[in-house]
């Protein structure tokens, strides 16, 4: 391919930076080497004021894009040098990450999974631009915020590195009970519904039920009787219930005397309350002296029975002074209200709330219907 380049006339090799003078698109792909405990820039921003010091010959805007993976402030610094520059051409700064493999790059590169764009230029733009650039592809690309580009690639790198790290600990669990883990690993990624899909991963509230955390602790007390050290496996549960402190101290960040919970069940439509986050978090807020209204209109705490029964018992006597009688008398008085089941947003909507009420988004549901309002993530 680079001899059929050079032959062609197409491909060229310059150590000076102003051969690029009369170029519509400049592709940044240097290096971002991580060493003494960091990354390292450098590479990055040399580049980026070479760019900025070229004596464009053509008075028309020229696109600079980073496929280099860089922080969110690296990609900041390049979009503050191009926008106060005094180039007799635009520059436009564009964070477009590359999704290749060492030993596939040029397929990976002709068949990308998906474009991403990093700007804040308009979305007719960016589709012209990909046009240009890799052909007819609308429908694969995605116009974004520089930093959510930016974030979006080292999110997949370490999520690569975690479904390797998962599969090896899983591995050492079958090894030490004479299973065969490729086997099982096979089997795990035949379910395409719930394991290798989107499901379960969307930020929001942190997991709960009974499944999850019984079974998952029985995988780490198991490792552990058998002298395995699965520190992937065993650092999840502490991981989860960090989100939980994490949405507290978001809640308290406002100073609120009183809060109310819509949705206490740890699933929407079950009245399964073991495990459930949102327990965790009514205790947790009222340790910090602030008053808990819950309503779930799923949950009647005198037809509750079994493990659901005992959960009031020993993580929440005063479950039922809680629980209001409607949704309306659970946010009567409330400063703060979490939305944690997604089914009492249109009931919200229609009432008309006090405009001091901060209505906290903790399922990724809003956008902009209230005029106080926080998400979680976003």
């Amino acid at each position: 391919m680079i001899k059929s380049g050079i032959v062609s006339g197409n491909l060229s090799a310059s150590s000076d930076i102003n051969v690029c003078h009369d170029a519509d698109c400049i592709f940044i792909c240097v290096g971002t080497p991580f060493e003494d405990g960091a990354p390292d820039f450098s590479q990055i921003k040399s580049v980026l004021l070479e760019i900025n010091s070229i004596d464009f010959s053509v008075n028309q805007d020229v696109c600079v894009l980073n496929r280099s993976t860089c922080l969110p402030d690296i990609h900041q610094y390049a979009y503050d040098l191009f926008l106060n520059s005094s180039n007799i051409r635009k520059i436009n700064y564009l964070v477009h990450p590359e999704f290749l493999r060492e030993g596939s790059a040029i397929k990976d590169f002709l068949n990308p999974p998906v474009y991403i764009f990093g700007s804040d230029l308009k979305d007719e733009y960016i589709d012209s631009l990909a046009t240009h650039l890799y052909g007819d592809v609308s429908n694969d690309v995605i116009s974004t915020t520089i930093s959510d580009a930016a974030l979006t690639k080292y999110a997949s790198n370490a999520f690569h590195a975690l479904k390797v790290s998962f599969a090896n600990e899983i591995g050492s669990i079958a090894e030490s009970i004479g299973g065969n883990a490729l086997n099982v690993m096979n089997m795990l990624c035949q379910d395409k519904v719930l394991n290798i899909s989107d499901a379960y991963l969307k930020p929001g509230l942190p997991y709960g039920g009974s499944c999850l955390p019984k079974d998952l602790a029985t995988l780490v007390h198991f490792s552990k009787s058998q002298g395995m050290d699965l520190p992937l496996l065993a650092s999840i549960s502490q991981s989860n219930f960090l989100q939980i402190e994490n949405l507290k101290e978001l809640i308290l960040s406002s100073n609120p005397k009183s809060v109310a919970i819509l949705g206490v069940a740890f699933k929407s439509d079950t009245d399964d309350i073991r495990n459930s986050p949102i327990i965790s978090l009514t205790n947790l807020l009222i340790e910090n002296d602030v008053e808990v209204k819950l309503w779930d209109d799923n949950l009647d705490v005198n037809s509750l029975i079994g493990a659901n029964l005992r959960v009031i018992s020993h993580s929440i006597p005063d479950l039922g002074g809680m629980l209001a009688e409607s949704l309306e008398m659970a946010i009567k008085d409330a400063e703060v209200l979490l939305l944690a089941h997604n089914k009492y947003l249109k009931e919200l909507e229609n009432m008309d709330l006090n405009e001091d009420l901060l209505v906290v988004d903790a399922i990724g549901l809003l956008d902009n219907e209230f005029k106080n309002q926080k998400g979680i993530f976003w």
